[in-house]
Parts: C-alpha cells; structure tokens; sequence
C-alpha cells in the first residue's frame, strides 16, 4: 500500500530553488503537450500553494496542511487546477520515483470495468475533474456508484488519493434532492475525502484565453 507518508518521507533532498526551478519546467511542459501557448506562470493566485505544496513535500514542520494527507484542489473552471496538480505529482516522481498516474473522473468507470475496483484500492492516484462524471451507472444490470465506491474503499485503505473539482466539497457532500435525484455523493462519502485529503481552495479565475 502507498499511503501518502510513504510518499513524502521517501524523497531525495530537494532545496527550494530546484523546487521553484522544477514547478516553473515541468508545469511549462504541461501546456506544450496539452497544446496550449505559452510557460507555467507563478503569481498571486498560486505561489502560496505552490509554496506550501512545498512544506508538505519536505515535511517541514511550519506546513500548514497536514503532512500525511493528500489534496482535494477545487477552484473555477481554467483557474489552473489540473496543471498545478500535474506539476506537483511530476515533481513527486523525479524526487521520490513514485508515479501517481490521473485518471478523468468521467471516464474512470471504464477503468473499473476494465480491471475491477479493488485493482485501485491502495495504489496512489490523481482523479481530476471530481464530480464531472456520471454518479451512478448500470453494469450488466446492476446499479454502480463507481466514484462513492472507489472513495469508500481508498478510505479502509488509507491509500494516497488526489482530487481536482470544480467543486466545493460542501457541495460534492450533497445526496439528493427534493425530486429524489442524486446530486452528489452524500455526507457519508464527503466526509471521508475530507479525512483523507487537505481541501485546499484555487483562487482567481479563468486562465484560458
């Protein structure tokens, strides 16, 4: 299993300028591959995350998060989310050779089909997009909740799970509404991502142009 003090106890000596240098490279690789112009920027609406994403990989005792969990980022659509979290897990994998692989939260009942939920019970994963997908599904005729399943079970396992949503979690925390349709994953669920991520709030707005 890969819990999340696996993770960032098991790093090489990294010092805050490789960091920054690192963030600024790999972020800037991101956009190219995702075909989009220009470098990883850091400013206002991110260098305080970014610099406590640094505390919590170094286990520094003034981190503000705490140190053994992993992140739900939620923020607007385009506030540059699914980058930073991109980033910051390549940068978890060249200082610690872990590889935490991202998975779309809309396509990721297909990846259950394919392998069976309890294939991603203690591996470390990133599921961006959290509450974009279907929340319920039938499978061979059988109701599925896959993404209220896969966190259920993360949760006994104490496995290292990262989020991006656009999101609150408050409102991800949601169960039905008042026509009986489901609008979110309920209390129960809500709570365990709160136990086990650091909910951490992206400022600004839209960065695409």
């Amino acid at each position: 299993m890969i819990l999340v003090s696996n993770l960032n106890s098991n790093i090489r000596k990294i010092d805050y300028d490789e960091y920054l240098h690192l963030f600024t490279e790999y972020g800037s690789r991101i956009i190219t591959d995702a075909q989009r112009e220009g470098r990883f920027v850091i400013d206002a609406n991110n260098s305080n995350i970014i610099d406590n994403l640094y505390l919590w990989l170094t286990r520094h005792p003034k981190c503000p998060w705490n140190v053994d969990k992993a992140f739900y980022l939620c923020g607007s659509i385009g506030s540059g989310k699914t980058t930073l979290m991109k980033t910051f897990l390549a940068i978890i994998n060249d200082v610690s050779d872990y590889i935490v692989p991202m998975y779309q939260s809309y396509l990721f009942h297909e990846e259950i089909k394919k392998y069976g939920l309890t294939y991603f019970k203690t591996r470390p994963i990133f599921v961006d997009e959290l509450g974009r997908e279907q929340l319920e599904i039938y499978v061979n005729g059988v109701r599925v909740r896959p993404m209220e399943d896969l966190i259920g079970l993360r949760y006994e396992y104490g496995a290292a799970t990262f989020f991006t949503s656009n999101f609150k979690l408050e409102t991800l925390s949601q169960g039905y509404d008042e026509n009986g349709r489901k609008i979110g994953y309920g209390k129960y669920i809500g709570d365990r991502i709160a136990e086990m991520c650091n909910i951490v709030i992206m400022p600004g707005s839209s960065r695409r142009k």
